[in-house]
């Protein structure tokens, strides 16, 4: 009765995280004998790979927590680049090249001071980078024990497109890069 480009909208607002009733409320307006147990049925068909939409959804999201921890590794990375960038500019005002103190700085002490206080940071990244342990990972075991509670698990699917859209806004806010300014010190 619905042609392929009518399941393909309906499959693609599932992706988006609606349920079959959202999606009926969104695909009224232009079918208005669709209902939502016919896209029930569209979804719980397996396709060809035996796959149904749910798979389908789980492996999209999969996909998309695998390109925020990428992101957030890529992050990572450059910011131990410009702390080891620093630890070496700072380092270079204390010490020359045959190891004899020379200090272009205020004070020593002020050096000293940032040059700990780098040092600190970029032992502190190497010391998460080796425990493995993300945020990404602590949001995932949430989400996990959550959609272990039945009324938990439904409420999450039918707020899932708004939860998306707040993460994702998150996410991007967190990962863009922050511009700082300030003076060399000399």
């Amino acid at each position: 009765m619905y042609n392929q480009s009518v399941i393909n909208r309906a499959f693609n607002l599932f992706l988006l995280g609606n349920n079959p009733e959202q999606i009926e409320g969104i695909l009224k307006s232009d079918f208005p004998k669709i209902t939502a147990n016919t896209i029930r049925n569209w979804a719980e068909k397996p396709d060809a790979l035996g796959e149904v939409w749910e798979d389908k959804r789980k492996a999209v999201d999969n996909a998309a927590r695998k390109r925020i921890i990428d992101q957030a590794s890529t992050q990572r990375s450059k910011i131990f680049a410009k702390t080891d960038t620093l630890i070496n500019a700072a380092y270079n005002q204390i010490v020359d090249e045959s190891g004899k103190a020379i200090v272009e700085a205020k004070t020593l002490e002020g050096m000293l001071y940032a040059f700990k206080a780098i040092s600190e940071f970029q032992l502190k990244l190497e010391k998460d980078e080796e425990s493995g342990f993300s945020p990404m990972q602590s949001a995932e075991i949430l989400l996990e024990v959550l959609n272990e509670i039945p009324s938990v698990r439904k409420a999450i699917k039918t707020a899932w497109p708004e939860i998306q859209r707040k993460l994702t806004a998150r996410f991007d806010i967190i990962s863009k890069p922050k511009q700082v300014e300030g003076k060399v010190v000399k």
